[in-house]
């Protein structure tokens, strides 16, 4: 089988990203060391904030799958699945996101990246992009249609599809989405899952 471009970029983004991501015992444990020395420090400055709270915040039962990214400016964007009815996987799931101007003291309104009516939008997995002559924050998720109560209901190819944004201004605004399902999902599946989370 003849792997296409879009396939073997996808490939070794993964390969790089994973290499990049082990480092040698000895770098470990000189960041635990530093780590373990500014414990105290640290400890006396953590607070901790609920970002996202179903039935208070708005129109959502429920927010799962969050995903956490700092832009090139030092903004933090919180993403997650904002669940209309219920917990469930399946139903009227919107992409939702708050942004941080304040290293996470406090957080803007929440948004809707993604969703209309009934049906899936979610799954959201947000890389940052340093390397492009405009640094770009992407978001990448899922998304399917009303009629899908579980895996088990996808029966044809491009019923659950990927899709991906991005932002070159730290979330304020974003590129409309792009349809990446015919680069990374094989003819075969028909139902496929990313990430999920940071």
């Amino acid at each position: 089988m003849k792997l296409n471009e879009s396939y073997f970029l996808v490939l070794c983004s993964f390969l790089i990203f994973s290499s990049l991501s082990s480092c040698k015992k000895t770098e470990r444990t000189e960041v635990l060391q530093a780590q373990t020395k500014n414990s105290k420090s640290v400890a006396q400055t953590l607070s901790v904030q609920k970002i996202f709270d179903g039935n208070a915040a708005g129109p959502y039962h429920s927010f799962r799958i969050p995903s956490l990214i700092r832009t090139p400016n030092g903004t933090l964007i919180a993403f997650a699945e904002g669940r209309a009815d219920s917990n469930d996987d399946f139903g009227n799931i919107n992409l939702v996101y708050r942004r941080s101007l304040d290293d996470g003291a406090t957080w803007e309104p929440l948004q809707v990246l993604e969703g209309y009516g009934s049906g899936k939008f979610g799954n959201p997995v947000a890389v940052t992009d340093l390397e492009s002559s405009t640094p770009k924050v992407w978001i990448f998720f899922l998304a399917n249609g009303q009629d899908f109560d579980g895996p088990e209901d996808f029966t044809e190819w491009g019923q659950r599809r990927t899709f991906a944004r991005y932002s070159t201004d730290n979330g304020l605004t974003w590129s409309p989405k792009q349809d990446l399902t015919a680069s990374v999902l094989p003819p075969t599946y028909e139902f496929d899952m990313l990430g999920p989370g940071v």
